[in-house]
């Protein structure tokens, strides 16, 4: 049992150690009633090996007063457009791949929805928090040394923050669990 709190704390320290100090202040003040449902998207940069598994990038958002929070699950689609790269040029890498993640129309209502009840609550009795992730699958055997992995938010026009940069898959997930938490592809 130690073993397994050693493990999580480790790598709990491995990720904070990629989030950088400008995302925690900016997901401190994370304001959901003033995020634009049609703006918020997710990218990932990650390995030409690895690929987001279909409906594996994700957005939970807890929302509520602070005793009694609810959760909200979110799959984002894949955003093609053309226009939706020219803000990520500056995370091209080679050797990597950038992803482009969007709500769908039915879940932009849904948020809006979400937006306005909160708002008709109040934020001084109110709170909310964002999580994003993107599960991967592999397109062949994972390659060996780092799978360096990073993720960006945009809630709104003024662009994208990094949640996670270059962050090493290896040092978060134990080399025992790699193959099974990333698949291949299907």
């Amino acid at each position: 049992m130690l073993g397994r709190v050693m493990v999580a704390l480790l790598a709990a320290l491995a990720v904070l150690q990629h989030v950088p100090f400008t995302t925690m202040s900016r997901l401190a003040s994370f304001d959901l009633t003033k995020i634009d449902p049609t703006s918020l998207r997710v990218a990932a940069r990650l390995p030409e090996a690895l690929v987001p598994r279909s409906e594996g990038v994700k957005v939970t958002m807890r929302a509520g007063r602070e005793d009694e929070r609810t959760r909200y699950d979110f799959v984002l689609v894949e955003a093609v457009e053309a226009e939706e790269v020219g803000s990520l040029l500056g995370y091209r890498k080679a050797g990597y791949k950038l992803w482009i993640y969007r709500f769908a129309p039915a879940d932009v209502a849904r948020l809006t929805q979400l937006r306005a009840r909160l708002m008709a609550v109040g934020n001084s009795q109110s709170r909310a928090s964002i999580e994003a992730n993107v599960e991967a699958c592999r397109l062949g055997e994972l390659p060996s040394g780092a799978l360096l992995s990073t993720t960006l938010l945009r809630t709104d026009a003024t662009g994208y923050f990094v949640l996670f940069d270059d962050l090493d898959l290896r040092a978060v997930i134990p080399e025992a669990e790699l193959a099974a938490r990333v698949p291949p592809c299907k």
